[in-house]
């Protein structure tokens, strides 16, 4: 075992261990994926299925909710260098905006950068989700809020660049924006672009899944630990939070963007990632699709996920070459990956 996830395992915190944190968080399943000099090392503990007693493996597909925002600012950085798109252009270059209202009743220049910063000025930080009882919304319903949406209509509340507020709403904006500027369906563009080219074979964005396909999935369990009626709910802003995938194909980006970081990547170029990694705003919390501190000289960049059933958390540092991936299928579980994720940072 490398001493990474040794570590991890062996750790304790707020005076329990590993096996008993599990336990106190009610913890289904949890795969684990540790990174060390482009080397991966993946774990996995319990069961995908509780009450079938089916056990989760290495190849177990999780929910990543909102690390779905980092590939979808990689896939655009990609197209950018590309030259399908300019992420600096206003995007009524590409598609029509005249469905969201403002918070002054005046039009903005918009950019994919603003969007993928979340310096655009949006609402709508999260989505709930649907059971397969439900309808499913289509992008255009939800970016309006008309039914079967569930979410309000996306709206400016701030003038683009004034401010960083997360915004979900703004990553399916950016969705609309990449998809009419290329012509393609957002599955086929990410995995043309994305996903196949870096080896994320078993990942999808599929929605809802194809449960024949992908027949090793870990079912999602509520806040009182109950499985999700159908196994999962159905996640159509695909961009936000519609990615299904393992610890160890997010540990196949992390790796790529290190390398990226180095100029030592034909997949993205070393400027690209200088733009993923440049606040645009200042007091910003992110790049495009990145979260990291203003004072950054070890290179520390995470992105956290938390769909109903699920919660996941990705983090690296460029310096040391070190990453961390880690899934769960469990409402209750932020806190213990939050117990991990400071574990791991002691040693990446």
């Amino acid at each position: 075992m490398c001493c990474v996830m040794q570590t991890i395992m062996e750790s304790t915190y707020s005076g329990m261990s590993f096996d008993e944190r599990m336990d106190f968080y009610k913890v289904p399943a949890l795969s684990v994926c540790v990174v060390e000099d482009g080397n991966i090392q993946t774990k996995c503990f319990g069961y995908r299925d509780r009450e079938k007693k089916i056990e989760a493996d290495d190849e177990t597909l999780f929910q990543a909710a909102s690390i779905s925002k980092v590939l979808l600012a990689v896939v655009a950085l990609r197209l950018a260098e590309a030259g399908k798109i300019n992420l600096d252009e206003d995007i009524r270059q590409y598609t029509n905006t005249d469905f969201y209202k403002t918070f002054d009743c005046q039009q903005y220049r918009v950019t994919l950068k603003d969007l993928l910063s979340h310096t655009a000025g949006f609402n709508i930080g999260g989505f709930a989700g649907y059971l397969h009882t439900m309808d499913i919304p289509s992008i255009e319903q939800i970016l309006r809020g008309k039914y079967p949406a569930n979410n309000v209509p996306l709206f400016m509340e701030n003038p683009p660049g004034a401010k960083w507020a997360y915004s979900g709403g703004g990553y399916i904006l950016a969705q609309k924006v990449i998809c009419d500027a290329t012509g393609m369906e957002f599955e086929p563009l990410m995995r043309k672009w994305v996903l196949s080219p870096l080896g994320m074979h078993q990942s999808t964005f599929e929605q809802p899944l194809n449960t024949c396909a992908h027949a090793n999935y870990a079912c999602g369990y509520d806040v009182y630990d109950r499985k999700i009626e159908g196994g999962f709910c159905i996640m159509p802003e695909l961009a936000a939070a519609g990615l299904w995938t393992t610890p160890g194909e997010l540990a196949l980006l992390v790796i790529e963007l290190m390398r990226a970081m180095r100029g030592q990547s034909p997949f993205l170029s070393k400027e690209s990632m200088a733009v993923m990694t440049t606040k645009t705003v200042s007091g910003a919390a992110t790049g495009l699709g990145l979260f990291f501190p203003d004072e950054n000289q070890e290179g520390y960049y995470e992105h956290s996920g938390s769909n109903f059933g699920y919660v996941s958390e990705m983090c690296f540092q460029s310096k040391s070459q070190k990453g961390f991936v880690a899934m769960v299928n469990s409402s209750v579980s932020s806190n213990f990956l939050n117990e991990m994720e400071d574990i791991a940072g002691r040693v990446l």
